[in-house]
């Protein structure tokens, strides 16, 4: 035998021989985590994937179906960056529909949604401000008065906004925020209360809404144990929000944040408000929508990459719903969530995942019907990252352990701070994560899921922790 020949065998005997010590190091760490007192009781599934030899290398009940939270998020951005590319802008349309003559607008001014998320978000503060820009385009055409109504053109999404399996109880909060046809002001609002006096009064809203039904059942107390912030309460698709509770009385109004029922009210209000400042009436005629068109401006919004990188980060449901519905639009540009959902899992069959018996039925993770494998997650992330066409691109959109996000505080200060990808995912009962090891050129897909623990969050983080330590360092 050739020297050569000789080294090349014996590579290859180290390569196996190390791939058996990290399997087995593999799993003594997965079987450690799941005999902790911390599981107890819990419905588990762990599994790490090699990329490059799409092999399991380690894993338990890496088949069981198991509620995944917002983990969700990955899948849906996956198959957005897939079908759109990394680059894809959303794209909101405005333009007028009748004639100018002498500064006056015999029509109405007519805005095109386009699912865009990012619309006055506070998360892209840098990026220029739609209503400024729609101020401008409307200057620009010389329009001093219009004398229609400022319409949201809704088409693209008509079917209601929330899922018809979110929980009512979520839907005021805000991460109860759903996707709209319109999204503005990441679809949140401030209710200002007044409670120096002997009733709470509702002073404002923030932005001004004409559709929002305040319900106040707000009282003032003189115990020192009243509360200060009342509870809110919107049943979903509702544009009615209860407010209630004994508050204690305070000088200084309070803010009450919650979520919008109708952001294209709110955007109509805002911006009929900042053309009225800047010397534009609209007079609110009932006007027929009018033969002539002109087009004034088209508003795009931060590339999708970007904007995946952020809902990953924060785990934004309104953000992920809405990079969900991108996959449903049809030939008509009209999308739904079923077609999305379809869209979602024909992407997923051609990428090779094996889609038999698993659940999906948001882009957030918010429903409690979302169930799938960790196998199945595995797959879809192994597949994400070695489709050429994303470049390898999408671990990078993933917040790194102990310094970002919601993983910013797990395994801080450990070897893997900052060298860990994960996207996080929890509710009652339930945490999950998913992500890549290591971040700079992944070796490996990571997927650890679990259902019904009863231990206290600080144990439960330890023996993470102690998991991921144990299966890379």
């Amino acid at each position: 035998m050739k020297f050569s020949s000789k080294i090349s065998l014996l590579l290859i005997c180290l390569t196996f021989v190390n791939l058996a010590w990290a399997n087995e190091k593999m799993d003594s760490a997965i079987i450690n985590f799941v005999q902790s007192k911390a599981m107890k009781d819990a419905r588990v599934g762990v599994c790490v994937l090699d990329i490059k030899e799409n092999k399991m290398l380690s894993s338990v009940n890496k088949d069981s179906l198991i509620i995944p939270a917002s983990i969700t998020k990955t899948i849906s951005s996956a198959t957005a960056l897939k079908a759109w590319t990394p680059s894809y802008k959303f794209k909101t349309e405005v333009s007028i529909d009748g004639i100018v003559n002498f500064g006056t607008l015999d029509g109405n001014l007519i805005i095109k949604a386009g699912l865009d998320p990012t619309l006055e978000s506070r998360h892209f503060a840098e990026d220029y401000s739609f209503v400024t820009q729609c101020v401008k385009a409307i200057k620009y055409a010389g329009i001093k008065k219009i004398k229609g109504k400022i319409i949201i053109d809704s088409d693209i999404y008509p079917e209601p906004t929330i899922p018809a399996c979110w929980d009512d109880s979520d839907i005021a909060e805000e991460y109860g925020a759903g996707a709209h046809a319109l999204n503005y002001a990441d679809n949140l609002c401030s209710i200002i209360v007044d409670l120096s006096g002997h009733k709470a009064r509702i002073i404002d809203t923030i932005p001004h809404q004409k559709r929002l039904r305040i319900d106040n059942r707000m009282s003032i107390s003189k115990e020192r144990k009243a509360r200060r912030y009342p509870s809110a309460f919107r049943k979903k698709n509702s544009c009615k929000l209860t407010l209630k509770g004994d508050l204690r009385r305070q000088e200084m109004p309070i803010e009450v944040f919650t979520t919008t029922p109708d952001p294209a009210d709110a955007l109509s209000c805002d911006l009929k408000d900042v053309l009225s400042f800047e010397g534009t009436t609209v007079e609110d005629k009932n006007l027929k929508r009018g033969l002539v068109s002109q087009h004034l401006l088209t508003y795009e919004s931060p590339e999708l990459k970007d904007i995946v990188a952020s809902l990953l980060e924060r785990s934004d449901n309104m953000f992920a719903e809405a990079v969900l519905r991108t996959l449903g639009i049809d030939e008509q540009g009209v999308t739904s969530r079923q077609n999305s959902i379809d869209n979602e899992y024909r992407i997923l069959t051609e990428w090779g995942v094996d889609t038999t018996g698993q659940i999906l039925y948001d882009g957030s993770g918010l429903s409690r019907s979302n169930h799938y494998s960790p196998a199945f997650l595995a797959s879809i992330l192994r597949n994400c990252q070695v489709d050429e066409s994303l470049g390898g691109i999408f671990p990078t959109l993933f917040p790194k352990v102990g310094m970002e996000g919601t993983v910013k505080k797990l395994l801080k200060g450990t070897p893997l701070e900052g060298k860990l990808v994960l996207k996080s995912g929890s509710m009652t009962r339930v945490q999950c994560y998913a992500g890549y090891y290591p971040l700079e050129d992944p070796k490996y897909v990571v997927v650890m899921m679990t259902n019904g623990f009863k231990c206290n969050h600080e144990t439960l983080k330890k023996q993470i922790e102690r998991l991921f330590l144990e299966l890379f360092i």
